[in-house]
């Protein structure tokens, strides 16, 4: 399904307020989400983004050697998580909330390459190992890959997502 040039992925959802990041951070073109799917079957994203040799990123990014922020991929595959959170209803029925980083989930991360002008797309596959509620939170942990053609160029264990009661909702009312 579409991500970046759906504004809906962008603009708080009814009654819980979730969105992804916007500007310079609408990162996936699209998303596929299976339900039950995944290697652990409890869910399965994959995203994919056209790479552009103009993106933003690539003049910000490392002086005469111009590639994708790492923390770029991570991102997407975050925001993928995200997705798949929002369109399930992980979320329903928790009132105002927010993402947030889990505090007690540590992510381990290999790099094996990068994502070069060139290149002409990243994809990602995230595979839900646990989703976890407790004490008024969601937790979405996943593993999952970050390619460019031809080559896996990072390895994610425990990529995780929170889901939080957003206080500054309970303040504005």
């Amino acid at each position: 399904m579409p991500v970046r040039s759906d504004d809906r992925w962008f603009t708080p959802a009814a009654g819980s307020g979730l969105r992804l990041g916007d500007g310079h951070l609408r990162l996936v073109d699209e998303v596929t989400l299976v339900d039950g799917g995944g290697e652990h079957g409890k869910g399965y994203v994959h995203g994919h983004r056209r790479i552009d040799p103009d993106d933003w990123y690539f003049s910000c990014h490392f002086h005469r050697d111009p590639v994708m922020p790492g923390s770029l991929g991570v991102e997407a595959v975050l925001q993928g998580l995200q997705a798949l959170v929002i369109e399930s209803g992980l979320a329903d029925g928790m009132g105002p909330v927010r993402f947030a980083v889990p505090r007690d989930v540590p992510m381990g991360w290999k790099y094996r390459g990068q994502i070069l002008r060139e290149d002409r797309e990243m994809t990602f596959d995230a595979h839900i190992k646990e989703v976890r509620r407790t004490d008024g939170r969601l937790t979405v942990v996943a593993d999952a890959s970050v390619w460019k053609p031809g080559l896996r160029i990072y390895e994610l264990t425990d990529i995780a997502v929170d889901v939080v009661p957003d206080e500054s909702a309970e303040e504005d009312q």
